[in-house]
Order: structure tokens, then C-alpha cells, then sequence
């Protein structure tokens, strides 16, 4: 079965697990999720998500003699995710410097042509936004 130990910790919150759920190639049964965590704790975790719209039922599967739902991410959760994000950098930003905020993001980032692309493109996103400020 395609299984993720520490996929589904208790103390993991819904953000979390939907990021592993978006970053996965197949679509994962609850019988899967349940690894590490109890089912009421993964069906708990899984309502919180699909009410968020961060993912969805995208097949089913069958398992034993039980037909289980396999869920996924939603084809909108990556913009459901930038919001959640955008929303937590508005309630801060009188506090955090952007610049702060930005060098913290890079330092995520491993050195390497992944890491000059995305600074390439910041540079190239702030010069324009330098230009439109004049």
C-alpha cells in the first residue's frame, strides 16, 4: 500500500498535511494516511480539508472487501494556499520587515540553478515594480 510514515503526525495541522497531500504524484486512500495517526484523527484533518477546498475525493479504491474514497489536492489549492499565506504575512507585516521575510524564503532554497531562477525573476519582479513606483 502506498503509505507515509510521519505523514500524519497528531500534532500536524491541516496546512501541513495539505501540503504533503499536494506534493504527492497519486491520490492517497484514508487506510494510507493512517500510518502514524488514528482515523478519527485523519478523518478529522481530512473534513478540515476538504471544507478548506484543499483537497478532494479524486477516485476510488478498493481495499480488502471496503471501497475507500482516494483523496488529493484540488486543482485551486495551490491559490487556496498563497491566500492562507498572503493572509498571515497582511496580520504580521507591521512587525516583520519584508526584506526579513524575503531573505527567510531564499534561505529555504537550496543554492544551485533553481534558486538563480527564482532570484532572477524577483529581480526582474521588483525592477518593474521600482519603475511603476516612479
Amino acid at each position: 500500500p502506498r503509505s507515509l510514515c510521519g505523514f500524519w503526525a497528531a500534532t500536524a495541522g491541516p496546512m501541513t498535511s495539505a501540503s504533503a497531500v499536494w506534493t504527492m504524484p497519486w491520490p492517497l486512500a484514508k487506510t494510507s494516511m493512517c500510518w502514524c495517526s488514528t482515523q478519527s484523527t485523519v478523518q478529522a484533518v481530512l473534513r478540515k480539508l476538504l471544507a478548506a477546498e484543499l483537497v478532494e475525493v479524486q477516485g476510488v479504491t478498493h481495499s480488502g472487501n471496503v471501497l475507500s474514497r482516494t483523496f488529493g489536492a484540488t486543482s485551486k489549492s495551490k491559490e487556496v494556499l498563497t491566500e492562507k499565506f498572503l493572509g498571515d504575512i497582511r496580520s504580521f507585516h507591521s512587525i516583520i520587515d519584508k526584506m526579513d521575510i524575503l531573505a527567510g524564503m531564499m534561505e529555504l532554497e537550496e543554492d544551485g540553478p533553481k534558486k538563480e531562477a527564482e532570484l532572477d525573476k524577483m529581480i526582474k519582479y521588483l525592477t518593474g515594480l521600482k519603475k511603476k513606483a516612479k
